[in-house]
């Protein structure tokens, strides 16, 4: 079906529509969220230039000017809906089922909510990123205490500063500095470490590669940098925690919890079993709702008593675990700094803390007992 009309309603394409470049699309918001409908459309019939066009009065007072960037989705390539320039669109969630490439800035305000990974060729500054997949940010992230970051997946970026930073189930990895943010990796954070992961330019010659100068950084695994702190003493705080240890004991809290519920009942319900011993033969002439009641008593007696058992199975199972875990990992370099660390850095790992009181040099921390110092020869691959 070709429309003869130059302007369309989302409820207007169907499958058979053709929809020629050029065609303005009216998009239509619903409370702080873009709605996804036309995009899906332009990925579906790989429209490669579409005027996306936002009312005025269906913007909720958005500046039409704060929505111009949405004119920049002007190719598909695969799966990957691909933005030129920068994009700001302030107040407003847009919420893609694509993988999203930024080929310019995301700039304050704006936030991007992918089910797939995201790419940014320039920097995050003062916007927001979340997705199921993973992150690339070909520059920094410059957060002005404003921007998020977050992934199921990795993250990759040149710096970060005045942001959080957050790997669900991956790892980090900065190529520069890490300044006045909060930064958690499920499992490792990298720092400068990671050779060719970033292409080099005139703009990154003066930073200090492989810093985490100051904020909160916590990770499950291993952290490595060339340098922890500065020379201002400015705060910074290094926790490593086991986050497999935490959840088989937030695992342990519940199986208990439901194992004493189960239990208490268990012990209220075999008095009725009790009762039904005691009548024997002579339950047969008892009414036939309080049969009932003794049967449902009996079926949940034993129903009780196969959780209980499986729970108990499983408990076990779990406190196995968690030995095998903790003897594994008493030896760990769970911190390898390759240069230098600065007075006034805390180290905390699993609930223990140690603050550095004196400059060192190439030194792993790990816990045995205690967190222990040491010195680190290797050098990272």
């Amino acid at each position: 079906m070709l429309m003869e009309v130059d302007q369309l309603k989302p409820d207007m394409i169907t499958n058979e529509t053709i929809i020629l470049p050029g065609t303005k699309i009216i998009l239509l918001t619903k409370g702080n969220k873009i709605t996804e409908r036309v995009i899906a459309n332009l990925l579906k019939w790989k429209i490669m230039k579409v005027d996306v066009e936002i009312p005025e009065k269906h913007a909720e007072g958005q500046k039409h000017e704060e929505l111009e960037t949405l004119r920049a989705a002007s190719r598909i390539e695969g799966d990957t809906l691909i933005f030129s320039g920068d994009i700001r669109v302030k107040d407003h969630r847009i919420e893609f089922s694509s993988n999203v490439k930024v080929e310019g800035n995301l700039l304050e305000g704006t936030v991007i909510d992918s089910e797939k990974d995201i790419i940014i060729t320039g920097k995050v500054i003062g916007g927001s990123l979340y997705c199921r997949g993973n992150i690339l940010i070909m520059n920094g992230i410059e957060g002005k205490s404003e921007s998020v970051v977050e992934a199921e997946g990795d993250i990759k970026a040149a710096y970060v500063r005045d942001a959080r930073v957050y790997s669900r189930h991956g790892s980090i990895y900065i190529d520069f500095d890490i300044t006045s943010s909060e930064v958690k990796a499920r499992k490792n954070l990298l720092v400068g470490v990671q050779k060719g992961l970033l292409m080099l330019n005139d703009e990154f010659r003066n930073l200090k590669k492989g810093a985490i100068e100051s904020g909160i950084i916590t990770v499950g695994e291993e952290l490595e940098a060339y340098h922890l702190g500065n020379e201002r003493k400015e705060q910074l705080r290094i926790q490593v925690i086991n986050y497999d240890l935490m959840n088989i004991g937030n695992e342990l809290i519940r199986l208990e919890t439901e194992l004493l519920k189960n239990l208490i009942e268990f012990r209220q319900i075999e008095k009725a079993i009790n009762l039904i011993k005691v009548l024997g033969r002579n339950i047969v002439s008892l009414p036939e709702e309080k049969k009932q009641e003794l049967k449902n008593q009996s079926d949940r007696y034993f129903k009780l008593k196969n959780n209980i058992t499986e729970m108990n199975q499983a408990r076990n199972l779990l406190l196995k675990e968690k030995v095998v875990k903790n003897n594994r990992l008493r030896d760990y370099a769970y911190i390898k700094v390759f240069d230098k660390v600065y007075p006034g850095v805390t180290i905390s790992i699993d609930q223990m803390k140690l603050e550095v009181h004196f400059s060192q040099k190439k030194v792993a921390f790990y816990k045995k007992g205690m967190i222990i110092m040491a010195k680190l020869e290797e050098e990272p691959v």
